[in-house]
């Protein structure tokens, strides 16, 4: 039997498979003993990985927020029919002409 813990201890340690497959080969008491501690260790991962997830998604939800709102982005079209006054001074000042060479005042 002790042969068999050495061998079986890195593969239950390894994955929650590994600790599944171990724990079959195991006295009853002390296959469910292995089970839970497997079953707990991996529900804590899960728990740990969703958290540091769900804070970098958060991150970068935050980062997208403040790279977008430095951006100049011009009225989309909607806007422009809902406020025809300020599109049209808007494309004046864009379209202004410009002075020509050799004109004269």
């Amino acid at each position: 039997m002790t042969c068999f813990c050495w061998r079986a201890c890195p593969i239950a340690r390894d994955t929650l498979g590994g600790a599944v497959a171990v724990a079959q080969e195991l006295p009853d008491r002390l296959g469910a003993a292995l089970l839970e501690v497997a079953h707990a260790a991996f529900i804590d991962g899960m728990r740990v990985t969703s958290a540091i997830a769900a804070v970098m998604a958060v991150g970068v939800a935050v980062m997208a927020v403040l790279m977008l709102r430095s951006h100049d982005v011009p009225p989309s079209e909607a806007e422009a029919e809902a406020h025809p006054h300020e599109a049209a001074s808007e494309n004046v000042a864009h379209t202004a002409p410009t002075r020509l060479e050799g004109a004269t005042d």
